[in-house]
């Protein structure tokens, strides 16, 4: 992109329907002559603008014609109301022909972690920048500045990441120039900043949107939880759904391309209930595979288990991938895997002392009380800045921002993202009551009875230490209270319990701890079906 007008641009050799209508639009912002601001980037031999921008239309024209990109699809929350869509879904190319033309000025893009929002803006950008300025701001940079924050300091943050030297004639000239015409910021990672300097990135970002009104500003974040937009008051509010079924699979092709390997990954997902179809709308999703990250985790989650003993049971599988799968917030909040455990534990064992087992449902003030020290092992907010008040919100939102969590539907807070997910911290939540009660006691089970009606649970349980230690009682109090669903008891227990030769030491250990307890039929039969479920 040697001066003014001139562009790599040129989606129509990437044979993707609906983008080529973007440059037209883009074009004519230049009626009237390029601005100031893009005849400092393009003709300007000392920024490096033009060759980023070169390099960036070549990704996403690349990332297009061989099918490594998806163009996304955004659901409309809100859309000003002279050019509103008539649908609920708008394609990508309708949203980059609205930054061309200026349709919108303030726009808040959510998605959960994996979705491709920083993909989102990489595309928005190859299609854009050799028309139309686009500019890229980590707002982790602007938390750094604390107080000093302000429109000019976010500036002078743009022109160092569009390659305009920090010093002397020609910041000065680029700062004067951001006034001369139309241009696109990308604003990202609100939500990594921590509470005490998130005030001040907001009413920075803010204070730069109304002193360049002839910017459009794109907030990307994940779905807040603390309030309703970080501060952003936008016009135009968008969210990137979880993946349809049918773009799952195909993306899955790509990261685990031998197909014998792919089908086996799908077997052992589909073993474990990792596979499992479920609806966002009309739309087809797979919970555990409903994000792009999610896909590269389980693939290499399989791939890295299968050297190990990870897959030994539900409980493990289900305990480890949780590790996998909140990688972004361990390094936000410090914490290990054990450390986001705990914080599900917690979560649980207040919510039961509060609402009881039915409920299940979490919001702020709950998760607040959970991080009281009595309701776990770890201080999950000790590697969080700020006073008390402030790390437990922090933490909080992270939190809900999580694979873990989603929002629920009717009254509002956040449930468990999914029934395993619940099911593997309500079966942990009963290992810890055995673990709490006087002498270890097994027949801690039996206070259980309708959490242990569901099957799901009893996997899990089966697996944990002291549910397997248990494993005689459990038994024993499956046979009393569910005679007539002996099979599908049994199913699921062999589903639970720790396979290969472990097996065949857990179910001695059960059996003589079975020995004087009834109905003793029923569990001899129980037993000798788990004897022939051994194996090497």
């Amino acid at each position: 992109m040697g001066g003014a007008g001139t562009s790599g641009f040129n989606v129509s050799r990437a044979g993707v329907r609906g983008l080529v209508g973007v440059l037209s639009a883009a074009a004519c912002l230049a009626c009237g002559g390029p601005s100031a601001l893009t005849k400092l980037l393009t003709e300007n031999d000392k920024v490096a603008y033009g060759g980023a921008c070169r390099d960036a239309n070549k990704k996403q024209t690349d990332a297009l014609m061989h099918g490594d990109y998806v163009p996304a699809r955004l659901f409309v929350h809100t859309w000003p109301k002279a050019t509103a869509p008539n649908d609920l879904f708008v394609p990508e190319s309708r949203l980059a022909a609205a930054l061309a033309g200026g349709e919108l000025k303030k726009v808040f893009v959510t998605a959960r972690g994996g979705l491709g929002k920083t993909s989102l803006a990489e595309s928005l950008r190859g299609q854009l920048c050799g028309n139309l300025p686009v500019f890229f701001l980590d707002l982790k940079d602007v938390a750094k500045l604390g107080d000093k924050a302000g429109e000019g300091e976010v500036g002078a943050l743009i022109g160092k990441q569009a390659g305009v030297p920090a010093e002397g004639d020609l910041n000065a000239e680029f700062l004067a120039s951001l006034s001369s015409g139309p241009f696109v910021l990308f604003a990202d990672s609100i939500e990594e900043t921590d509470l005490v300097a998130r005030p001040s990135v907001s009413k920075a970002l803010q204070a730069f949107a109304a002193r360049y009104p002839n910017a459009t500003v794109v907030l990307l974040a994940r779905p807040p939880v603390l309030d309703d937009d970080y501060g952003f008051a936008a016009d135009t509010k968008l969210e990137i759904p979880p993946l349809e079924c049918k773009v799952t699979d195909e993306f899955l092709a790509k990261q685990a391309k031998n197909e014998e390997e792919r089908e086996e990954i799908k077997a052992v997902m589909k073993k474990y209930g990792l596979y499992e179809q479920s609806r966002f709308g009309v739309q087809c999703v797979l919970p555990y595979l409903s994000t792009y990250r999610d896909v590269k985790t389980m693939v290499e989650f399989f791939r890295k288990a299968r050297q190990g003993d990870v897959l030994t049971s539900f409980s493990s599988v289900y305990e480890a991938l949780i590790g996998q799968r909140l990688k972004k917030e361990f390094d936000n909040l410090r914490w290990t895997a054990s450390d986001a455990l705990d914080m599900g534990d917690r979560l649980v064992r207040a919510a039961i002392a509060t609402q009881g087992q039915a409920a299940m449902r979490f919001d702020l003030a709950l998760c607040e009380k959970a991080i009281d020290p009595r309701w776990g092992d770890a201080s999950v907010d000790a590697g969080v800045a700020g006073g008390a008040a402030e790390r437990k919100r922090h933490v909080c939102e992270k939190t809900f921002q999580s694979a873990m969590f989603q929002r629920g539907e009717g009254s509002g807070g956040y449930v468990f993202a999914d029934r395993a997910t619940q099911e593997l911290f309500l079966g942990r939540w009963i290992n810890g009551e055995i673990a709490r009660a006087p002498g270890q006691d097994c027949a801690t089970l039996d206070k259980q009875k309708d959490l242990l009606a569901n099957l799901g649970v009893l996997r899990i349980v089966v697996g944990q230490p002291l549910g397997q230690r248990c494993l005689g009682h459990a038994i024993a109090h499956k046979c009393t209270q569910a005679p007539d669903a002996v099979a599908e008891f049994t199913t699921a227990i062999e589903q639970g319990v720790v396979s290969g030769k472990a097996r065949a030491q857990v179910l001695q250990e059960a059996r003589a701890a079975a020995s004087g307890l009834q109905p003793k039929a029923c569990i001899d039969q129980v037993l000798g079906d788990l004897d022939r479920t051994i194996s090497e």
